[in-house]
């Protein structure tokens, strides 16, 4: 759990977790951002003396940071202990009751390694809002190159099993480049899980994503600058993904359509903002949609 100025949710989402009806053990490992700047370290204070059985909440401390880098610290220190499975979630959302439970149960039964859900809506104060965060495709959610078009895997309902998780992490370990550091850190994990692991789409059970103003990526419509830091974050998680995996004809193929869809949206934003730069830019705009019309 990454917690970076996360007074106001982090509680409750620790409660989720500790209150889980999963009997086994839960280590729950806090990245706490020393960048912080409201009273995240006071409400964690409380949680360093867990009394719950089997459960124990470590706080890790680490220079600020982006997301991504703050997850693969995570990652890296939930890989150094003994743990069969490795979950997420964020500091401002919860876990439904019996997740982990449900999770590793359907884990035991199938085999897979990389398991993934829908997550269920709330509003600031914890009410449904009564639709999912997104819909998984029910047709093929293992569709690779449909992934690759859009994600619709959150961190926040992804348990992964000991093994996929390592080979996951020694994949996010070669992007040591700054350029990587704002990516969206679940959709590249789930890319490399389908080409590496086994996936599995448990429909039966969802946690809970909470829609408030502080939102990275969901409900930034209105803000032009938030869209231009989620379709920047789209092209280099794209652009991550194709520097760890070679892909086949048909994720290639996905992969530029993607790309180019993405940088079409970053250019109509752009257009319009006056000056010979920006008219460039909409020539550049123009002739590219006429390129992806005719599939070049």
């Amino acid at each position: 759990m990454r917690a970076y100025n996360s007074e106001r949710y982090i509680g409750k989402a620790l409660d989720s977790v500790l209150a889980q009806s999963y009997a086994g053990p839960i280590d729950i490992i806090v990245l706490y951002d020393r960048g912080t700047a409201d009273g995240t370290a006071r409400v964690l204070g409380a949680y360093g003396d867990v009394k719950a059985p089997n459960r124990s909440v470590t706080i890790v401390e680490h220079e600020h940071t982006t997301p991504f880098r703050a997850l693969q610290i995570g990652l890296e220190r939930a890989l150094g202990g003994p743990s069969d499975y490795v979950g997420f979630l964020d500091s401002d959302n919860a876990m439904d009751g019996a997740y982990l439970e449900r999770a590793i149960e359907a884990a035991s039964r199938s085999g897979a390694t990389f398991l993934f859900s829908e997550l269920e809506l709330i509003d600031e104060e914890g009410r449904p809002l009564g639709r999912a965060l997104v819909e998984v495709p029910r047709k093929d959610p293992y569709d690779a190159a449909r992934l690759i078009r859009g994600n619709w895997v959150d961190v926040n309902g992804i348990v992964i099993a000991r093994g996929c998780a390592a080979e996951i992490a020694g994949g996010l370990a070669r992007l040591s480049h700054r350029y990587f550091d704002w990516i969206h850190e679940d959709w590249l994990m789930a890319m490399l899980a389908f080409d590496a692991c086994r996936p599995l789409f448990i429909d039966h059970v969802r946690n809970y994503y909470r829609h408030h103003g502080g939102n990275l990526t969901y409900g930034v419509g209105g803000d032009r600058y938030k869209v231009m830091l989620k379709l920047e974050r789209d092209l280099k998680t794209l652009v991550a993904y194709d520097a760890l995996v070679e892909m086949d004809a048909r994720r290639r193929r996905a992969w530029e359509i993607s790309a180019l869809r993405r940088q079409l949206a970053l250019l109509r934003i752009l257009e319009g903002r006056g000056g010979w730069t920006m008219r460039f830019v909409s020539l550049v705009s123009r002739a590219a949609r006429k390129a992806a019309e005719l599939g070049v």
